[in-house]
């Protein structure tokens, strides 16, 4: 059968959808996925004929201007996104279309456990949960980084991925601020954001380029991050709460799924990147690591941990699509 799959985002999004397509291309499925060119390396590392549209997303997160303006009011940077942002929109929307017309099947992911699914949703619509691996490989945690999570203090971690970092106040004000308020250690994973920042070390304080999120959570008491449909996935399934501050608002998902973690009882209130103080992140440390959030993180993390997504898609793409 002819499988299509189609994303726009960051990493830990594309790698969802990139394990989905290897699982269904060993099952004898000929699968597609297309995203954005910069994924192209990560692509080959998985079984999948990858289509991918132009426009480089790592260059308008790099660029300083874009990195001024994203976050403000869409209608008051109608020029840029014009110039930067519609071409890739387009180009991706016209891939996605001609592959939408090669394929049988267009496939979305979600969990039940996490996002109820709607009342009127189609009959030939269907939530198979979230895609993981447990044998993919993503690279293998640090000794140090493993080592600084075994202290018996707690330990947080702070990431935004391949968000761009925007607000008046530098990382290093965010991470006193905590250090100040609660006794944790506080690791930073800079991803694209925080690569160039210069960032304040001490015993409590690590900071790395990047890790791998499915084995890092696992080993951590809280994290807070920007609230990619993937980040958010991977900490459910880790069973630790959150905080989610949505660098893309009031556009994109992101604030969405801070609400939802609040709903779900799993997280705290959302606050976007840009209107965060350093007080608020501290008061928000201090709920996370010291709140019992009961047995909702595990009755999540149970739930997503039993579904077994990629063979709940295999199943239903034999039993209803493949005729």
């Amino acid at each position: 059968m002819k499988i299509f799959l189609a994303s726009i985002g960051s990493t830990s999004d594309i790698q969802r959808f990139l394990i989905l397509g290897d699982f269904l291309s060993k099952k004898g499925h000929d699968v597609r996925v297309s995203s954005a060119e910069m994924y192209t390396k990560l692509a080959a590392n998985y079984e999948v004929d990858y289509q991918p549209f132009a426009g480089d997303y790592a260059a308008i997160v790099e660029d300083e201007r874009m990195k001024e303006l994203i976050g403000k009011n869409p209608f008051t940077v109608g020029k840029q996104l014009k110039k930067h942002v519609y071409p890739i929109l387009e180009s991706s929307l016209d891939t996605f279309l001609e592959g939408a017309k090669w394929a049988d099947v267009v496939i979305y992911g979600i969990s039940d456990a996490f996002l109820d699914c709607p009342s009127d949703y189609p009959k030939d619509h269907y939530y198979t949960g979230f895609w993981f691996d447990a044998n993919a490989s993503f690279g293998k945690l640090s000794e140090a980084v493993s080592t600084f999570c075994e202290s018996k203090k707690k330990t947080i971690v702070i990431t935004f991925g391949s968000m761009p970092y925007q607000s008046k106040y530098e990382i290093n004000e965010f991470v006193k601020a905590i250090r100040e308020t609660v006794d944790v250690r506080v690791l930073i994973v800079r991803g694209w954001g925080l690569k160039d920042a210069e960032i304040e070390i001490f015993d409590d304080v690590m900071a790395v380029n990047k890790a791998p999120y499915g084995e890092l959570f696992e080993k951590v008491d809280a994290v807070i991050h920007h609230g990619g449909a993937g980040t958010t996935a991977l900490v459910l399934k880790s069973g630790k709460p959150q905080m989610i501050c949505p660098v893309l608002h009031p556009v994109g998902d992101q604030y969405f799924w801070g609400k939802q973690t609040v709903k779900k009882g799993v997280g705290v209130k959302p606050i976007t990147l840009k209107k965060l103080t350093p007080k608020q992140l501290a008061k928000s440390v201090k709920t996370l690591v010291t709140k019992d959030f009961g047995d909702n993180l595990s009755v999540v993390r149970n739930t997503i941990l039993g579904e077994n997504a990629l063979e709940n898609m295999s199943e239903i793409i034999e039993k209803y699509f493949n005729h």
